[in-house]
């Protein structure tokens, strides 16, 4: 048998933790249609409710991923899951279907009918910003998995704080360190926007647009669900949980 992962046991491992689940998943999957019905109806409550749900939609979707281990925020809740009857590797990818996977096929099956161009008044619009604003979304939410598994308690208000001191931080160094900034090399980022085009006004450089953001949103899953991965593998008992000294 395989030690490391077999698939009957990771299927086993899945339905153990979805039993556990669902209630958070069936909440985040219901704000799909709501967000619709809303967005229909925002003749009729203005745009403030629109905004507040998407808020709160796109706050979930970073919610979930940074409650990825949750359920060893305590000892007792650690070693009951730890010692679970299957390898961490099946364990940590039971986890990451359940709270990154799916949210994030269910974000962006909410977000499709947006990232294509749509016809209007007979010219056809392209919603770079939104596009944009999906992969940021979608790399926020890849972070939180890194941030979930390192604190596992507060892991995205953690998150959300070191952003803002990063960004402070890279404010205050343009700011008051000019040499370290002149001295950056942009060639990276001018190739890029050379790549797409200062425009995005065609086919061409939309799909262009899609494949830039697709890549940093792979390579920043690679990242920071790897690294989850590696302190993950790391989790052992420290202790026997039975004396197995027989006089």
């Amino acid at each position: 048998m395989n030690n490391w992962f077999n698939i009957k046991r990771f299927w086993l491992v899945v339905q153990h933790e979805f039993a556990n689940a669902w209630i958070e998943i069936a909440i985040f999957a219901a704000m799909f249609p709501l967000s619709y019905i809303i967005a229909q109806t925002n003749s009729l409550t203005g745009k403030a409710l629109p905004l507040l749900f998407a808020a709160a939609f796109i706050l979930y979707q970073w919610a979930l991923p940074a409650r990825v281990f949750a359920n060893m925020k305590s000892g007792t809740q650690c070693i009951s899951y730890l010692t679970l009857p299957a390898s961490n590797a099946e364990k940590f990818y039971a986890r990451l279907l359940i709270y990154w996977l799916l949210p994030t096929l269910l974000f962006l099956l909410s977000c499709s009918p947006a990232l294509t161009p749509e016809a209007y008044r007979s010219h056809v619009v392209y919603n770079t910003d939104l596009v944009i604003s999906v992969g940021v979304i979608l790399m926020q939410s890849n972070a939180a998995v890194l941030f979930g598994t390192l604190f596992r308690r507060f892991g995205l208000p953690l998150l959300l704080l070191f952003e803002a001191l990063l960004l402070v931080s890279v404010i205050v160094i343009s700011i008051s360190a000019r040499d370290i900034t002149d001295n950056l090399n942009f060639e990276p980022a001018v190739s890029i926007v050379e790549y797409v085009g200062t425009e995005v006004d065609n086919d061409l450089s939309f799909a262009r647009l899609k494949q830039v953001v697709a890549a940093f949103v792979c390579t920043s899953a690679v990242v920071n669900i790897g690294l989850a991965r590696i302190l993950f593998s790391r989790k052992r008992l420290r202790r026997a949980m039975l004396n197995t000294n027989v006089e």
